[in-house]
């Protein structure tokens, strides 16, 4: 019953948003460990390509956190983009500052040299998985910045997403990317409303989160 209300409430909220063009969600997992470090992304440009809004869930067993991630959108180190909110603290626990350049390479993808992206720690390789997003939590946020003429497959195509805490004992790390095939979905929310949808989505996901029994 609870599942049942928790979905209604998620319909309302998408309804409640204006519509705009079609997203993209995209689906990540570990480059080492596959289903041990998993979530998903939702990106939807803005129509005037001058900013995109993302969702990004975690969806990894056990208490993986994602303590970072970041985005390649060219050769270089590209810059000029802001994010909001800056920092990231809902939901409540994590901290996650923007940054525009110095996030580091990443090892894992030929060093691959990241332009933008919302960091736990200093860098993306570092981290503080206290501050991260923990498993069945969602986080929202939006970059401006030239992005005309891009889709929400390039951009997310971009995406690197760092986690720790990975694991049944909780002593591995992964750096995830999206897989094949991305759903397009219709009927988004305006990205400024996306963070209210996000808010939502984060409030869903502790209420469907199991829950332990207590003991005595």
């Amino acid at each position: 019953m609870l599942k049942s209300a928790a979905l209604s409430l998620l319909l309302l909220l998408a309804l409640g948003t204006s519509a705009a063009h079609a997203a993209t969600l995209v689906e990540f997992s570990g480059n080492t460990n596959g289903s041990l470090a998993t979530g998903t992304a939702l990106i939807t440009v803005a129509g005037d390509g001058n900013s995109f809004t993302g969702v990004i869930t975690n969806t990894a067993p056990f208490d993986a956190r994602i303590t970072g991630f970041g985005f390649d959108l060219g050769a270089g180190d590209l810059n000029g983009y802001t994010g909001t909110p800056n920092p990231i603290v809902i939901p409540a626990g994590v901290v996650f500052v923007f940054e525009d350049d110095g996030l580091g390479n990443v090892n894992q993808f030929n060093d691959v040299e990241l332009d933008f992206g919302y960091l736990t720690g200093s860098n993306f390789n570092g981290g503080s998985p206290n501050d991260g997003l923990d498993n069945f939590q969602s986080l929202s946020f939006m970059v401006t910045g030239p992005f005309e003429g891009m889709t929400e497959i390039e951009i997310a195509s971009g995406l690197y997403v760092r986690f720790q805490r990975v694991g049944e004992n909780g002593r591995l790390s992964d750096v995830a990317i999206w897989t094949d095939p991305p759903v397009v979905v219709t009927a988004v929310p305006e990205p400024a409303s996306m963070l209210l949808f996000g808010t939502g989505l984060v409030y869903l996901a502790r209420r469907l989160r199991p829950r332990t029994p207590a003991t005595h």
